[in-house]
């Protein structure tokens, strides 16, 4: 049996977190429509079901209580609404992967606050203003226990932000993979340059990136009007680190960058902005590694009987193996043994996939033939593991999370 034969048979093999069923959400009503609103969906949908959704713009999600994927279909351009997820219980996993998400009306863009279990987002855009809403802001996490973004930009909203950051987690763990945070550029306000927001706000808890880029939001200029001189705005933190609870940060080929004092303008008293930190730490720790990052991409969803393509990379003659499991692991921190990121699966379940090229990358890719027998879809968490010989170093790469559909659907 060749590996990639192998790895089929062990995927298939899998507890798969997704048991119920899958349910088609289409704007258009097209063939095999089941709801044509994605709150009908939501609201209808049992624990564990996924919704597959189609091109179109929709309302908003909520995700309460209960282990649901939603997940935009292969070539899909899928607009939302705000996105809420709350009161998941320990071992319950919500996916949002391939949506463009917009908040509006003074709210969160991603929400996710009391959740014992994981909260995924995956591939997304985050913008914190909706087309002729009020501004709004980028991502919150609070008292929540797993909130992973991979492979997303949250990006600034329009006009002035209701929120001091783009990203805020308090009493939370935070993950960010390959994920770009654009601090939000304080707007002018009666002659006053307003202050630029931080990207990533952490209060207690901890907090990981993994190959991101955290951007602190430029002060805005003052204003010269008929001799009114007017100050500029302090530009933001790239990171801020607060609370009593000492929040711990682990970075890995992380950029963090300072956001621009303003101008000041006219003539007077008024001085210009003062810049942001990269990194601003009130409290607590930062641990930080400028090794390359291990990073990981896996194409979902899938139907089965197409090719699953997945792409490593890393530093040049790595050994590369792909790890599953059948359910997602609530980290906290790097685990012992293991360099680089939390290891973001509840066990380890790895298997060879090859060695990075001299550029540091691995192209590759395998087959799941069928789901297993009674199911739909088969929605897995996987996290790439990268090994390096003489001496041996085990590193954690970035997760990702697959979704194998059934292939009538």
């Amino acid at each position: 049996m060749t590996r990639h034969a192998l790895l089929s048979a062990l995927l298939l093999s899998a507890p798969a977190l997704a048991q119920g069923q899958v349910h088609v959400i289409d704007a258009n009503a097209g063939p095999g429509t089941d709801f044509t609103s994605l709150i009908d969906g939501w609201s209808s949908a049992a624990d564990g079901d996924v919704l597959l959704v189609r091109t179109g713009n929709y309302d908003h999600i909520l995700i309460d209580g209960k282990s649901l994927a939603v997940v935009a279909d292969a070539g899909a351009t899928v607009t939302t609404g705000a996105v809420t997820v709350r009161n998941l219980a320990s071992g319950q996993w919500a996916l949002v992967q391939g949506l463009d998400i917009f908040g509006a009306n003074n709210v969160r863009a991603v929400a996710a606050h009391d959740n014992g279990g994981t909260v995924w987002i995956e591939d997304c855009t985050i913008a914190g203003s909706f087309p002729f809403g009020f501004p709004s802001g980028g991502v919150a996490a609070t008292d929540s226990a797993s909130l992973v973004l991979a492979r997303c930009q949250v990006s600034e909203p329009g006009g002035s932000p209701p929120f001091a950051e783009a990203v805020l987690s308090e009493r939370s763990n935070l993950h960010l993979v390959e994920t770009t945070v654009l601090g939000f550029d304080g707007a002018t306000t009666e002659f006053q340059g307003g202050t630029g927001t931080s990207a990533v706000r952490v209060v207690d808890g901890s907090f990981s990136a993994l190959g991101a880029v955290l951007e602190g939001g430029d002060g805005g200029d003052g204003l010269d009007f008929h001799g009114l001189c007017g100050s500029g705005g302090n530009g933001g933190d790239g990171l801020e680190l607060a609370g009593a609870g000492a929040p711990a940060a682990f970075l890995f080929d992380v950029v963090a960058s300072a956001g621009l004092g303003g101008s000041a303008a006219g003539a007077g008293t008024c001085t210009n902005g003062l810049d942001g930190s990269a990194l601003d730490v009130q409290s607590g720790s930062v641990t930080s590694s400028a090794a390359p990052a291990g990073l990981f991409q896996v194409a979902s969803p899938v139907r089965a009987g197409s090719p699953v393509n997945e792409s490593y990379e890393g530093a040049p003659g790595t050994f590369v193996w792909l790890v599953w499991s059948g359910s997602a692991a609530v980290p906290t921190g790097p685990v012992a043994g293991f360099g680089g990121p939390p290891v973001h699966l509840a066990s380890v379940n790895p298997i060879f996939r090859g060695v990075l090229d001299g550029a540091g990358q691995l192209t590759t890719s395998f087959t799941v033939a069928a789901v297993p027998p009674g199911l739909e879809a088969l929605q897995l968490p996987l996290q790439a593991l990268f090994v390096e010989f003489g001496p041996l170093r085990l590193t954690a790469g970035a997760p990702a999370a697959l979704v194998v559909l059934d292939p009538t659907l």
